[in-house]
């Protein structure tokens, strides 16, 4: 068993020992040829991987994935925490480590956070934010109810807006 979060918080089960089906395969293929193309060609829209990310994504991910595919939408944290636990069930091989770095780069690179209802440890995590930004939005949340829009999110002190700005398509209400 492998963990994303802690035992607490994680949804993620033990790989089942299923074979996959075909095609999930053939999906898994496809993946891995973009993946493998993706890296080399340096087109990450977000942040380039580093050397351990991009070999984590190589070894779990490229042999059956294309990351298209998997990064055409943003997913929450849980969303992302199901997708591979549904991949490690299917087969994929990976150590703990290989799957958590890619678990993270994942939510870091391609995540959504509802800022209405997230905790301010995955507010952080998916806009890029200080710990203690992150907090403040949470806090003004608690104080002044949820959040109606973008404009009201950027009411928020002491939070940078322009990184907020730059991650507006990870964020919902």
């Amino acid at each position: 068993m492998w963990f994303l979060q802690s035992a607490a918080t994680s949804n993620l089960k033990p790989a089942a020992g299923k074979g996959r089906p075909s095609s999930a395969k053939l999906f898994l293929a496809f993946l891995g040829v973009f993946v493998s193309s993706w890296l080399a060609l340096g087109n990450n829209p977000h942040q380039d991987a580093s050397p351990p990310v991009k070999e984590s994504l190589q070894k779990v991910c490229v042999t059956c994935h294309a990351l298209d595919q998997i990064t055409s939408s943003r997913r929450s944290r849980s969303q992302w925490d199901d997708l591979i636990n549904r991949m490690i069930e299917r087969g994929a091989k990976g150590t703990d480590e290989e799957f958590t770095l890619v678990f993270d780069y994942l939510v870091g690179q391609y995540g959504r956070v509802n800022v209405n209802t997230a905790a301010a440890d995955e507010i952080a995590q998916v806009l890029g934010l200080p710990e203690k930004e992150a907090e403040s939005i949470v806090t003004h949340r608690q104080t002044h109810g949820r959040f109606d829009g973008f404009d009201a999110l950027m009411k928020v002190p002491d939070i940078d807006r322009e990184k907020l700005e730059k991650s507006r398509d990870a964020i919902s209400f």
